[in-house]
């Protein structure tokens, strides 16, 4: 008998790994390796690169971690056709222009460069 994982075991997989990468002991904002990301906080409209972007590849699938300046953070997951929030329950809207990829979670708006996600 094979083993065929289901789609709830490669959620709860995904959703392990981001919480690894977002919850790393000492981790900070300016953390090395973390690439500024413009973004617009709490539907204040005003772009900032404040934010930072962290990438991983886990099970073949792109997580990023976008943290705030407040020490706040957003997980994504990317999928065929745009992005989705692993934290659950705000939609993450996405699209691609210009090379350029814009994720808006609820107030939140985030624009980094395409090939952040390749």
């Amino acid at each position: 008998m094979r083993f065929r994982p289901s789609s709830y075991s490669v959620a709860a997989a995904l959703f392990l790994a981001a919480t690894l990468v977002a919850c790393s002991e000492g981790q900070g904002v300016a953390e090395e390796g973390a690439e500024p990301v413009l973004c617009a906080l709490e539907g204040e409209g005003e772009w900032s690169d404040e934010c930072r972007l962290e990438t991983a590849r886990v099970g073949g699938a792109n997580l990023f971690v976008i943290r705030h300046p407040d020490g706040g953070f957003r997980r994504l997951v990317e999928r065929g056709d745009g992005f989705a929030s692993v934290d659950g329950f705000e939609t993450a809207r996405s699209e691609v222009r210009e090379g350029r990829i814009y994720v808006t979670i609820g107030n939140d708006s985030y624009d980094f460069p395409a090939q952040a996600s390749q």
